[in-house]
């Protein structure tokens, strides 16, 4: 027998089958990756993790709930297997709600679950997967959530798009899009003002949870942007032929021909080898430096306009550009256990399915697969679909989603420090999910539209 859903559709006759679909593809994961691919960043993770010696380079929730998963399953694989967990169960959640038909649902789950560039960021224990796994799980919960309305999961899609946002640092970009339709589901049928407020207080407070853990015992603060603004400002002094590196931040003797020398455009990193620009991460600034160097940076555009843009332009090709073209294939998937003296060792994953796995995603890396404009242009298209008819709730929430992958990597093109594909994960994930919600068929029950028509 089936059963028809609040939207007046016909649901599966085996609701438990894109569940049985996403445990396949859970095990898949886990058999193919475990305990997942750590990088320098994610090495790093783990032993502030292992000492609790915490610090906001990286933000430190993810190296937080590292310590407790380590306390169960040694080791990265404790983390990555939660993550997968979500993973998979947030792609159940979709599918079981937007997928009219078992085979579809099927498709779903396993389609996206498996998309190369998804399951490739999924293998890896990074905070970029940590983002990404919270924000799908989010997205699957409001999908749910317009099927059967509830409270309950309206507040639990804001927590975990609250958890989403603590994982990186830009990542408020990619949360505060859901707090107007939050404050919309929340209050169904009241007036315009009242939701906006609603909205407001629902962003203040999905930034307070995110900046939480920056501020809990034992996290020394340290602030990331400088390195983004130096990067800047030695890409510019090259192309002005003159350092613009203020004096304060600099040691006696470094020559543009150094800065030149060690310079790419990929990312920031190179940049202090030469050991005569002094790095925050390193040595904290005293006010008068952080203040020097944010007037030249600030500077930047408006002293040096074409020499600045073009950096940034060059920079975002590389970011959204499919291709591996001025890209190391280690900006995009970083297959590689990073070992730092004092963590314990750990074993990596040298089974055959592994290693058929990471040679065909490898061999992708240069296809439009991995680059970021398919999925740019693909939420770019939901967006503006579905801003036409925002009064259907899949419409409304898929713009939502769609909205929440462009405002994450937008600012990239201005803030992002290197071209790492992974910076474009949540972009990736929010296209693919909204695009579902998109085609999926419009709710006709009242109940289920995003605002009844507001009272005079």
């Amino acid at each position: 027998m089936r059963r028809r859903d609040l939207d007046g559709t016909r649901s599966s006759a085996f609701p438990a089958l894109p569940w049985l679909a996403a445990a396949v593809g859970l095990a898949f994961t886990l058999w193919a990756f475990y305990p997942g691919y750590v990088s320098q960043d994610s090495a790093e993770q783990y032993r502030q993790a292992r000492t609790g010696e915490f610090d906001t380079h990286h933000p430190p929730l993810m190296a937080m709930i590292w310590r407790w998963t380590d306390r169960v399953v040694p080791g990265p694989g404790g983390l990555f297997a939660l993550f997968a967990l979500v993973y998979w169960a947030a792609l159940a959640l979709v599918a079981a709600h937007t997928a009219r038909r078992r085979w579809t649902q099927v498709l779903a789950v396993l389609g996206i679950g498996l998309w190369p560039p998804m399951i490739g960021l999924l293998a890896h224990v990074w905070k970029d997967v940590g983002l990404l796994v919270a924000l799908l799980f989010a997205g699957g919960l409001l999908i749910r959530e317009s099927r059967r309305p509830s409270r309950t999961l309206l507040l639990l899609a804001f927590l975990f798009i609250a958890l989403g946002a603590a994982f990186r640092h830009n990542g408020l970009f990619a949360a505060l899009p859901f707090t107007p339709y939050l404050a919309t589901r929340w209050l169904r049928r009241s007036t315009v003002p009242r939701i906006i407020v609603v909205a407001i207080l629902a962003a203040i407070a999905t930034a307070t949870l995110a900046q939480l853990p920056n501020y809990f015992p034992h996290v020394e603060r340290r602030s990331l942007w400088p390195t983004v603004a130096l990067w800047d400002l030695a890409a510019v002094s090259i192309e002005e032929r003159r350092i613009l590196i203020p004096d304060s931040l600099r040691l006696p003797g470094l020559t543009l021909e150094e800065i030149e020398s060690h310079f790419v455009p990929f990312t920031n990193t190179s940049t202090f080898q030469t050991d005569k620009i002094l790095l925050s991460l390193r040595t904290p600034y005293t006010r008068n430096q952080n203040r020097d160097l944010l007037r030249a940076w600030l500077a930047l555009p408006l002293e040096h306009p074409s020499a600045y843009w073009l950096h940034r332009w060059r920079l975002t090709r590389l970011l959204f550009g499919s291709g591996a073209q001025g890209r190391p294939h280690y900006l995009v998937l970083q297959p590689e256990t990073q070992q730092l003296p004092g963590n314990p060792p750990i074993a990596p994953n040298r089974s055959a399915l592994n290693r058929w796995a990471i040679t065909n995603l490898l061999r992708l890396i240069g296809t439009p697969l991995f680059g970021g404009w398919p999925y740019l242009a693909l939420a770019a298209v939901v967006l503006a679909t579905c801003l036409r008819r925002l009064d259907c709730a899949h419409h409304a929430r898929a713009a939502t989603i769609a909205a929440s992958g462009l405002c994450y990597v937008v600012p990239l093109c201005v803030l992002s420090g290197a071209a790492d594909f992974r910076y474009l994960s949540w972009l990736v994930g929010a296209s693919l999910i909204a695009t579902m919600d998109r085609i999926a068929p419009c709710p006709t029950s009242p109940s289920s539209s995003p605002r009844s028509t507001p009272r005079r």
